[in-house]
């Protein structure tokens, strides 16, 4: 079988790797271009020669949307559309009615678990689509994750995947001010995350990014520019002060964007709290 992934970039490249691995042959395309990545194709629509599959992950919707007008007519029956990038449930809906009105099947299917799962194959999927189509594609991210989640239809996986990512940052910001609190006091950050270890405020959150906390390492596993996106489009659409929290940390990633920080892990926006609280630029 031949899967086309469109998006080559952290999470794209380990997924190539993988799907190499487990015998698929794949052909790779991405916006900026990228004659370093095996099977890459300049040209999508020749990318997509005797694909089976089309897998995309790229950054918003605008990104989902030119990938399927650079498909054009690949976009056809026979063809299983993969969507993992996150985006908004009425985007989501708008490329499965665009998909299947063209005779292929369409399935969103975005992701929890950023560079470190995808190297593992412990991405976590929640997958929304046809019956059918769900089928098809569980086949084929099997090899990507650890647990794949049926939510339902397209809306619901997209809804389900913001929901989880604006939980992720607003547990990233307390956790970057309690830190910032402690150092403040010359607590060592050891000391911090050792009784952290033992406290019912320990997170997923802090276990993952506990290392590079410590070590000021802000090299990017997810990076804070599609972290801010992804609570953008989480509150989209919402009244005025319906989500305060979530307004708040969004007024964060705005000032971590105008700051310079973007392409850093989203970890890095501790650096916002620094320099007794003044925005740090690059």
């Amino acid at each position: 079988m031949k899967i086309c992934l469109a998006g080559y970039g952290l999470i794209g490249r380990e997924w190539v790797r993988h799907y190499r691995a487990d015998a698929f042959e794949v052909s790779v395309w991405n916006r900026s271009p990228q004659p370093e990545a095996p099977g890459f194709e300049p040209d999508l629509q020749r990318a997509l020669a005797g694909a089976e599959v089309l897998h995309i992950v790229v950054a918003d919707p605008p990104a989902v949307d030119s990938v399927l007008q650079l498909a054009g007519k690949r976009v056809q029956e026979g063809l299983l559309v993969i969507q993992s990038s996150t985006i908004s449930p009425a985007s989501s809906r708008t490329f499965h009615t665009y998909c299947t009105t063209r005779g292929a099947e369409y399935v969103e299917a975005p992701f929890t678990g950023s560079k470190p799962a995808a190297q593992d194959r412990q991405n976590v999927f929640y997958v929304g689509g046809d019956a059918a189509a769900k089928t098809r594609a569980q086949r084929i991210l099997h090899g990507l994750s650890r647990r794949i989640f049926d939510v339902g239809t397209v809306e619901h996986a997209a809804g389900l995947k913001l929901a989880m990512n604006l939980q992720i940052a607003g547990i990233s910001q307390i956790l970057a001010e309690s830190l910032t609190l402690a150092r403040n006091a010359g607590i060592s950050d050891a000391l911090f995350f050792e009784v952290m270890d033992l406290n019912v405020a320990k997170s997923g959150v802090s276990e993952l990014k506990k290392g590079k906390l410590m070590g000021r390492d802000y090299a990017p596993q997810f990076s804070a520019k599609h972290m801010g996106k992804d609570v953008r489009l989480a509150l989209e659409g919402t009244p005025p002060g319906a989500f305060p929290l979530g307004a708040a940390v969004k007024a964060v990633y705005d000032a971590a964007l105008e700051a310079g920080l973007g392409e850093d892990d989203f970890c890095g926006l501790i650096r916002l709290l620094e320099s007794e609280g003044a925005p740090l630029k690059k």
